[in-house]
């Protein structure tokens, strides 16, 4: 979900462009309140594939 802090924003999956089908991918939110949590599994890897 891209900009929830104001209970606004989109629930469609964001697509990338630019990267390589070879290559695994991981997430991390970077911008997290102190205390909080994130629902990202960092330890999951995505293909660049569409």
């Amino acid at each position: 979900m891209v900009n929830n802090r104001y209970g606004q924003g989109n629930r469609l999956p964001i697509k990338l462009k630019g990267l390589d089908p070879a290559k695994r991918y991981s997430l991390k939110e970077i911008n997290l309140y102190p205390g909080s949590s994130t629902l990202i599994n960092g330890k999951k890897t995505y293909s660049g594939i569409s």
